[in-house]
């Protein structure tokens, strides 16, 4: 169960930077 949890939140983080970064490139895509 432990092991299920931690790769769980380990592909939400992954999920979530990638997310971001794709956010990011949004943003600057606007900015200019």
């Amino acid at each position: 169960v432990l092991t299920h949890l931690y790769l769980t939140e380990n592909q939400i983080s992954e999920n979530g930077a990638q997310n971001l970064v794709e956010a990011l490139k949004v943003n600057e895509f606007e900015h200019d």
